[in-house]
């Protein structure tokens, strides 16, 4: 390989005044010597040719992306011959229906012998109804049926800027990256503890989570206001949701969408339980009374009301007998839920009643108050059995272990408490927690614990009485990402300080990078995939490894903070647009500043590199672009003809597209 003449570095340039070759750094430094010297300078790209083991890496990747496309395609024949065999039963089925009452008005027509029964029958056939808008309207082709079929090759990777990143990596890789942005209010368990719901305060979100993977699965939106109550049908059919919107929503968790709206309430709802067969469910409102609603036809089946105070809380019994629900009125009301009646009040609490649960052998029940005490009841006496005080504020979650030995208990003062029914004492105090408890739950094999706090669903061990860990994603909301399909790989950028990467076949958090308080403006991977880049609002450029993701240098001399980058196509330089109204151009290996550009006259807000590194073309809130000769570092021209600021820039094809607030 060809030497710099002035260095040890490959020589990448030569210039044709002397025939001398010269690196990146020093070719910048000869141009500037043909500029005092006002000559011509003719530096040259000098042409790489690729060595053996180069050529030997291009045919495998080659190879290997047409091992990925006959595999794509065979695939997609083999789905398209199954959707075409469902659409033929369906089409068999609705021809056979259609024949049966053709055979029938057959029938009638040629019957000699009119009866009242025949009549009556002739009656009610022809008060029947076909819709036949619908073949008017003709058989369109869902959406998702186009995706399916839409071809397009995957790019090296792919930038999203904005809100819609997070969405837009849903869609695309079934991977959720946003975590909860707000309090956590309520979580619910699976039967088969397979699975954890979340639902949380302004962000109006219910998240499923893998409980033993460790991944939110999906999301569920809808509600608008916050989420207040969760629960699982045993038979895993549903997830019914309460929210302060007052309605109760039912949604299907083998389709992931909403099954029903429940409306009945006049004001927020609270809480919700199901009862042990899946059939019904019991909603608690803040307008005094509890509905009870038929999770078969989704009707309301009966309205309980007895308390003079808003219902924050329900729990109903294993064997579906009766129901217990928790009031600001500071009572707790047994119900008959077969009879629908109020069997009984328990009084005690000094302060309203937040959270209540019931022992699966329904001999107890234990509660939680703002007068900051759990306390247990004695459900076959219906008496006060136990006062549990060792909390310092208000109590807002409790839950018991299957066997009924334990209970759990989360509170505003960031602990969670384990206690022991048998003995009536503490067990263990969990105390890693950085804010209020605002719920608690436990596996139905009594193993662990599922806690929501601010932004956060937390696993506990109740047996080692450890913490396991958070669930994973933003708790702000992402503003940009990085597809890389080649790596399986997507990398995540949000307000909460943090980069985050992410497996895209294990759908699953791989690393997590937590930064200082700056803000990134933009970030950039190089082609090459070595580096990811960031411009960054205290003045410097931050250099990330791409393979460890190892935080690698800050370079940069802006005295501004820097709002846009570009990267050569090379990958051996980049160039940074600032406040301080100049661009930068840095060297890659030695992360020195090359050249200043200056001109324009108010902030840069974007910047491109085009012709195969030769020129760069920058915009700004002069209302001006401007192109850069890369081999002077010269301006070569002024683009003028927008009125307002230049906010971004775009290549497309052989034409730039600028983006002006005009």
């Amino acid at each position: 390989m060809v030497k710099c003449s002035e260095c040890k570095n490959g020589a990448i340039w030569v210039c044709r005044c002397s025939n001398v070759y010269f690196c990146k750094t020093h070719a910048s430094k000869h141009s500037q010597v043909h500029i005092e010297q006002n000559t011509n300078s003719y530096l040259e790209k000098l042409k790489s040719i690729l060595s053996d083991s180069d050529k030997i890496n291009l045919q495998s990747e080659i190879k290997r992306r047409i091992i990925i496309l006959q595999d794509y395609k065979k695939r997609l024949l083999q789905e398209t011959a199954n959707y075409i065999k469902s659409i033929e039963s369906l089409c068999e089925i609705a021809i056979k229906k259609l024949d049966s009452n053709l055979a029938e008005c057959y029938d009638l027509l040629n019957s000699d012998f009119l009866d009242i029964d025949i009549k009556e029958k002739a009656d009610n056939f022809t008060k029947t109804f076909y819709n036949t808008n619908k073949l008017k309207k003709g058989l369109s082709v869902h959406s998702n049926v186009t995706d399916f079929y839409c071809i397009n090759l995957l790019k090296d990777y792919e930038l999203i800027d904005g809100t819609v990143a997070a969405e837009k990596i849903y869609k695309d890789f079934d991977l959720c990256v946003q975590g909860h942005t707000s309090y956590v209010l309520c979580v619910a368990i699976s039967r088969d503890d397979k699975y954890v719901a979340s639902g949380s305060h302004a962000d109006k979100m219910i998240r499923v989570w893998n409980l033993n993977e460790k991944v939110q699965e999906y999301f569920l939106k809808g509600h608008t206001d916050c989420v207040r109550g969760l629960a699982f049908s045993p038979d895993g059919k549903y997830l019914v949701s309460a929210s302060y919107d007052k309605t109760v929503r039912v949604w299907c968790t083998l389709e992931r969408n909403l099954r029903a709206i429940l409306e009945g309430h006049t004001n927020y709802v609270a809480g919700v339980a199901i009862t042990n067969n899946s059939q019904y469910a019991v909603s608690a409102s803040w307008d005094t009374t509890l509905c009870v609603w038929d999770l078969r036809t989704f009707i309301l089946k009966q309205k309980l009301i007895a308390h003079t105070g808003a219902v924050n809380c329900v729990a109903i019994a294993y064997d579906d007998s009766f129901c217990v629900s928790g009031s600001s009125d500071k009572t707790l009301k047994l119900w008959d839920i077969v009879k629908n009646k109020q069997i009984c009040t328990l009084t005690g609490h000094s302060e309203a009643i937040s959270s209540v649960a019931i022992s699966q052998n329904n001999k107890i029940a234990i509660s939680g108050s703002y007068d900051k005490t759990v306390r247990v009841w004695d459900l076959e006496k219906k008496a006060l059995q136990h006062i549990f005080n060792n909390h310092t504020d208000i109590v807002r979650g409790v839950a018991i272990t299957a066997d009924g030995n334990k209970a759990l208990s989360g509170s505003d003062d960031n602990t969670i408490i384990l206690w022991n029914l048998r003995t009536q004492s503490v067990i263990h105090t969990f105390q890693e927690i950085n804010s209020q408890v605002y719920c608690v739950s436990i596996t139905n094999n009594s193993r662990y614990a599922v806690s929501g706090s601010y932004r956060d669903v937390e696993v506990w061990d109740i047996n080692t009485k450890s913490k396991i860990g958070k669930m994973p994603g933003h708790t702000e909301e992402v503003i940009g990402a990085g597809i890389f399909p080649k790596k399986n790989t997507v990398i995540t950028l949000a307000n909460d300080r943090t980069l985050r990467i992410w497996d895209i076949n294990n759908k699953s958090q791989s690393r997590m990078l937590t930064a200082k308080a700056y803000r990134i403006a933009a970030s950039l991977v190089t082609n090459d995939n070595k580096f990811i880049l960031s411009a960054c609002y205290d003045k410097t450029i931050k250099l990330w490894s791409f393979d460890d993701y190892a935080y690698v240098n800050a370079f940069g001399k802006h005295t501004d903070r820097i709002q846009c980058i570009a990267i050569s196509q090379n990958n051996e330089f980049c160039i940074s647009g600032s406040y301080d109204n100049t661009l930068r151009v840095y060297d890659l290996q030695s992360f020195t500043e090359i050249a200043v550009l200056t001109g324009h006259k108010g902030i840069v807000n974007g910047v491109v590199i085009i012709e195969n590194d030769k020129l760069a073309v920058s915009g700004s809130n002069d209302k001006t672009l401007m192109i850069w000769n890369l081999n002077t570092f010269s301006l070569q021209n002024t683009l003028q003809g927008h009125t307002g600021p230049i906010r971004g820039l775009a290549v497309a094809g052989n034409e730039i597209i600028s983006v002006s607030e005009d």
